[in-house]
């Protein structure tokens, strides 16, 4: 089934037109007004944005068509409720996933990912430490790490929360602390960027490339930073390329760059090298959430919707004279 109309086509739509076309659905879950009337609200997604929908009539046979991480055929409408478009949701089915072209559906880093390999396989060669060098050179071009690494995103819904989102994260955490290793004094630049370029790896096996984009088993009961730090650990057990002094430095840094303990680093920063990489990792993520949110937002929208990830509504609007 051919895909003719996209999230990013719907605001131009009006809000008196009728359409219908394919989308995924990301979540789905039954409400109730204030008169204690049920409805139904999902979101639907494909490869250029997200967008809610409410089904107001007729929930309970709609709401069985279909589950979450559904593909379905939506006939609606775009309607502006408080300032925000949602569709008003007039029939949905769900259809097989074998009918659709899963690309249309999955959103992709903007940056071709064997571009953004080879940029960062290039920055491994610039280490001195010819054992780092050679430990994160190994580590990376493991087949199967190399090919979720490719395709992963970098979060479910947060940050680069798209596929290819991990390696663009990745590399412009390691581009940054790159550059802030000949601003700073006392950086040991191999450890730097080694840490920079190896924090993430556990989300390699933590959440799927897929449409859904949906945790692994072992991602919801490890998370990625343990699965990160398991992968690293067993490829220096039977490798054993770094001494055991730059290991445990280096995994110091994979464990503490979420840098609290409520945020899950089992350890908080406590090199030179750690603090780096989760302050720069933690900038990276919001500068891009923040991006994602004035591209998603509204034509002429002031402030955003609330955001989680920064706990605050933000200000949208930029250098705007009176």
């Amino acid at each position: 089934m051919k895909k003719n109309l996209f999230v990013s086509d719907l605001k131009s739509l009006g809000n008196a037109l009728i359409f219908s076309d394919y989308f995924l659905v990301t979540s789905k879950s039954v409400l109730r007004t204030n008169a204690g009337k049920p409805y139904l609200n999902i979101t639907l997604r494909d490869k250029s944005g997200e967008i809610e929908g409410r089904v107001w009539d007729n929930v309970e046979e709609l709401s069985s068509r279909f589950s979450a991480f559904d593909f379905v055929k939506v006939t609606g409408s775009l309607v502006n409720h408080q300032g925000r478009y949602q569709v008003k949701v007039l029939d949905i089915e769900g259809v097989s996933g074998d009918e659709v072209d899963p690309a249309d559906y999955i959103p992709s880093s903007e940056k071709p990912p064997e571009e953004m390999w080879e940029d960062l396989l290039s920055l491994v060669e610039t280490l001195k430490d010819e054992k780092v060098k050679k430990f994160v050179r190994g580590v990376l071009t493991d087949e199967e790490t190399r090919e979720k690494f490719l395709t992963a995103p970098g979060g479910k819904r947060l940050h680069h929360d798209y596929r290819g989102g991990l390696l663009e994260h990745t590399l412009s955490v390691a581009r940054i602390c790159d550059f802030l290793s000949s601003h700073y004094e006392g950086v040991d630049r191999d450890m730097l960027l080694a840490g920079a370029i190896l924090h993430d790896l556990g989300k390699t096996r933590e959440i799927l490339s897929g449409p859904s984009f949906e945790y692994t088993d072992e991602g919801k009961l490890l998370g990625h930073i343990t699965l990160g730090a398991s992968l690293l650990t067993a490829f220096q057990e039977r490798e054993g390329i770094l001494p055991p002094k730059r290991f445990t430095e280096l995994l110091h840094i994979v464990i503490s760059h979420h840098g609290e303990l409520e945020y899950g680093s089992p350890k908080r920063p406590k090199t030179l090298e750690a603090v780096i990489v989760h302050f720069v990792e933690n900038l990276d993520s919001k500068v891009n959430a923040f991006l994602s949110v004035l591209k998603e937002a509204d034509e002429g929208a002031v402030w955003s919707d609330y955001q989680r990830m920064f706990s605050r509504f933000l200000y949208l609007r930029r250098g705007e004279g009176e």
